[in-house]
C-alpha cells in the first residue's frame, strides 16, 4: 500500500472490513462447533428456522383469494339451483357482495393471511366510515374475519366449496334420494 493512503480514510474502512469478516468467520466456526456438540438442539432450530421460512414463503396474498372467490363462484353458477348446496352459495356470494362493494379487506402476519369484512369500504369519506371510536375495536376484530390463508391455501373457502354441488336437502336419510315433487 501507498504511502499516501497509509493511515487514512481507505485504510480505516479495510481495517473495519476485514474485523467484520473476521467476526462473522468466527461466528459461523463457532455455530458449527455448538451444533456438533448439541445435535438436537440445533436440529429443533433448524426446523423451526426452515418452517416460519416455508410460511413466509406460502403465505397467500390477496390476489390469490379474489382468484379463488371468482373460481368458487363460477363453479357454484355451473351448477343448477336445484342441486346447488345452499351454505355455499350464501357464502360465496356474501363475499362477493362484499368485494364488490370494498368491504372485503386483507390483512398479511407475515405467516398467515386474513381476510375480514369492514363495516365500510376504504373508499367510503362519510364520518362514520372514518372516525376511530366508530370502528371495530381490536378485541372484536375475530368476529369480522371471513377466512385465514396459510401455506398456500385459504380455509375456509376451501371448506365451504366441499359439496358446493351436493344439496342437503335431497338426501332424506343417509343413502336414500328424496322424492321430488
Amino acid at each position: 500500500m501507498p504511502d499516501k493512503l497509509k493511515g487514512g480514510r481507505l485504510e480505516r474502512i479495510g481495517q473495519y472490513i476485514l474485523m467484520v469478516l473476521s467476526d462473522y468467520k468466527s461466528v459461523a466456526v463457532e455455530t458449527v462447533q455448538d451444533m456438533k456438540d448439541k445435535p438436537v438442539k440445533a436440529s429443533i432450530y433448524l426446523t423451526g428456522i426452515a418452517t416460519i421460512g416455508l410460511f413466509l414463503k406460502t403465505n397467500p396474498d390477496e390476489q390469490s383469494y379474489k382468484i379463488k372467490l371468482k373460481s368458487a363462484a363460477n363453479d357454484l353458477l355451473l351448477v343448477s339451483d336445484m342441486v346447488r348446496n345452499p351454505k355455499s352459495d350464501h357464502f360465496v356470494q356474501k363475499l362477493s357482495w362484499a368485494y364488490k362493494d370494498g368491504k372485503l379487506k386483507y390483512q398479511t402476519f407475515g405467516v398467515f393471511s386474513v381476510m375480514w369484512l369492514d363495516s365500510f369500504p376504504s373508499r367510503l369519506n362519510l364520518f362514520e366510515a372514518k372516525c376511530s371510536h366508530l370502528k371495530t375495536p381490536w378485541y372484536q376484530f375475530h368476529q369480522n374475519v371471513v377466512d385465514i390463508g396459510y401455506l398456500g391455501k385459504w380455509r375456509v373457502i376451501d371448506k365451504e366449496m366441499v359439496d358446493y354441488d351436493v344439496k342437503p336437502s335431497e338426501w332424506e336419510s343417509e343413502g336414500q334420494v328424496a322424492e321430488t315433487t
